[in-house]
């Protein structure tokens, strides 16, 4: 490969409007996992077929459940680490949380990342589930510029802030209209996943 066209490559970039569709998980036992995203996260079920269904915030699909007897969340290898949801607006954030601690459903922490506030739980078969809310651009872009600039101990600093969940329920009691489940708008943000081989995974995504 010439100096030309890794230049190419390295510069390549996605297109702004590119955006992530529905995420699909095989699961064990269907029914446990649908009523755990609605009665816990506030999912809508869009649609069932057999041992298939579709489900999200009434919109277009954000999650594709497909039953699969013996099927489980396996530790320590190549997958899925978690799949974050991204709800439109601090408030929306606050309500869904609220109902997580009213129904008692596990957690396994929280960040304020500067670029986010992020709640981190499992499903009910302990597939990884990110609930995030993105800050306005003017507050993180200063951060990703850090980012880019390799400028990683002030970005870790940054990163590893509490997420105020005192703060977040106050929102939500003091809400004017009342929790109706996820809202539209709300997107897959992000799918991080578990890899074996970091370099070989960043060659197939970026091809540098």
């Amino acid at each position: 490969m010439n100096q030309t066209q890794t230049a190419e490559r390295t510069e390549f970039s996605i297109h702004p409007a590119a955006h992530i569709g529905y995420v699909s998980l095989s699961v064990a036992n269907l029914e446990n996992q649908i009523d755990f995203y609605r009665q816990n996260l506030g999912f809508q079920l869009h649609w069932r077929d057999g041992k298939k269904a579709g489900l999200g915030a009434g919109e277009q699909d954000l999650l594709r459940l497909t039953e699969l007897p013996g099927a489980r969340s396996v530790r320590g290898v190549t997958g899925l680490y978690h799949t974050a949801f991204l709800f439109p607006t601090r408030l929306a954030l606050a309500q869904v949380i609220e109902n997580i601690v009213e129904t008692r459903t596990r957690i396994q922490g929280g960040s304020n990342h500067g670029t986010h506030l992020a709640l981190y739980l499992p499903d009910a078969e302990g597939n990884g589930i990110e609930l995030a809310w993105d800050f306005p651009r003017p507050v993180w872009e200063p951060i990703v510029e850090k980012m880019r600039a390799g400028k990683m101990q002030e970005l870790m600093n940054v990163a590893r802030q509490p997420l105020d969940i005192d703060g977040l329920l106050a929102e939500a009691q003091s809400a004017s209209t009342p929790w109706a489940g996820l809202p539209a708008g709300t997107s897959v943000g992000h799918v991080h996943l578990h890899v074996a081989d970091l370099h070989a995974t960043k060659q197939f995504g970026f091809g540098a």
